[in-house]
This record gives C-alpha cells, structure tokens and sequence, in this order.
C-alpha cells in the first residue's frame, strides 16, 4: 500500500510539472516574424493569444516586442496576415494565422495543410475548469483533453475551402461538443467515398489531416 500510494504521487507530481511547462509555453515570448496586412514584416518575439477563450481578460491581439528593450505593442487581426513561430533548436516553423469563425469572432489558429481548395488550422486552448474530474486523460494522436490540477486542454480543427468566408469547425474535444463524425458527415459530403468512410467508423477525429488531405484529393479529381 506504501509503495502504491508513492507511485501515485510521483505520477501526479510529473503530470503536473507537464501542465505548468505547456501553460508556460503558451504565456511565453517566443520568436518569429510578424507579417502585417500592410506588406511590413517585423522580425522579434510574441506572446500569441492562444489561452483560455471563454476567459473575459483573454487577450486576441498578438503581442510584440522587437527586443526585451523595446516597447511592447498590440496587433489584432486587421493587422495581422500572418505569425511565423521559429524554433533553431528543434529546426521547426509553425505558421499561424487568424481564421473567421463567425460573423463577429476570429481567433489564431495553427495552420495544419493548406493547398489552392482548402486549409485546415489547429488551436489547443487551456484553462481551468472545476467542472472536470481532476484526473488526467492521455492524448491521442495530438488530442489533449484534460490534466491534473483542472487544468483542460481543449483541441479545435477547422476547415476553410477556398469560397467560404468563415471556417467550418471539424472537431471539438471539448464538452456537449457536436461530434467530428457529423460535422465530418456535412463538411465532407462533396465526396462520398470520404462520407461512406465516416459513417462505417472507418476514420474518426484521430485521422483528421489524413481526411482533408482526402478530400482534397476528392476535389481535384
């Protein structure tokens, strides 16, 4: 019972760790390139608005500093084209862009695929939620759904073909949240093969880049 009870605390001790590190990641200063609508590009570091969204002080501007030295300033998506987030350690860029998702709402999202008919975006909001179990939930191909401390991780794709002026969200991990397989089932149904695949259970929200790369094909053939 002894050593039960340590394993336990261990595992809970590491699982917090891991949501204090990706909180951080999240609020920190990170370096790229900021594209502006007007044709500038700023070379510095960002906070990019990518925390809880139903928080009333969650900002939606990305913030920019040239330097630690410089002065601080905001930019929302009339200004922003584009966010380039590099990393020179780990050789990776991460392109983020701000997509419509209704009428009055944009949000900055990861860009996944893009190609002349449809892109797909990714965005993983945190935030702390009592009205989840605090225990914590394994990820599944890049889905995270919740950790210790209450801390929810909540994982959206959306969709945008070429002719539509607000994205189409596929996937939602988060609660009382419309399944992927209906919206994949609506989204989708230009293709039915790709329908036929979703309705048979034969691919599901883990197979989401695999899907729009599908249907993608669908419409050029």
């Amino acid at each position: 019972m002894k050593y039960l009870m340590m394993i336990i605390l261990i595992s809970l001790s590491i699982i917090s760790v891991y949501g204090q590190n990706k909180k951080k990641w999240q609020s920190e200063w990170k370096y790229g390139e900021l594209i502006l609508r007007n044709g500038d590009t700023l070379k510095g570091r960002m906070i990019l608005p990518i925390l809880d969204d139903m928080a009333l002080t969650s900002s939606k501007k990305v913030k920019f500093q040239k330097s630690s030295k410089n002065k601080k300033t905001n930019y929302s998506h009339f200004d922003v084209k584009k966010v380039i987030i590099k990393n020179h350690m780990l050789n990776k860029t991460w392109d983020y862009q701000f997509v419509k998702i209704s009428d009055s709402k944009y949000r900055l999202f990861e860009l996944v695929y893009e190609s002349d008919e449809i892109r797909l975006f990714k965005r993983i909001t945190e935030t702390d939620n009592n009205a989840y179990l605090p225990s914590p939930v394994n990820s599944v191909h890049d889905i995270v759904h919740m950790f210790d401390n209450n801390t929810v991780y909540n994982t959206r794709y959306y969709a945008q073909r070429k002719n539509e002026g607000v994205a189409s969200i596929l996937y939602n991990s988060g609660p009382f949240a419309k399944s992927f397989r209906k919206n994949g089932i609506h989204y989708f149904s230009d293709c039915p093969d790709l329908v036929s695949s979703l309705k048979n259970r034969g691919l599901n929200e883990t197979d989401v880049l695999k899907i729009v790369k599908e249907f993608d094909r669908c419409l050029h053939n």
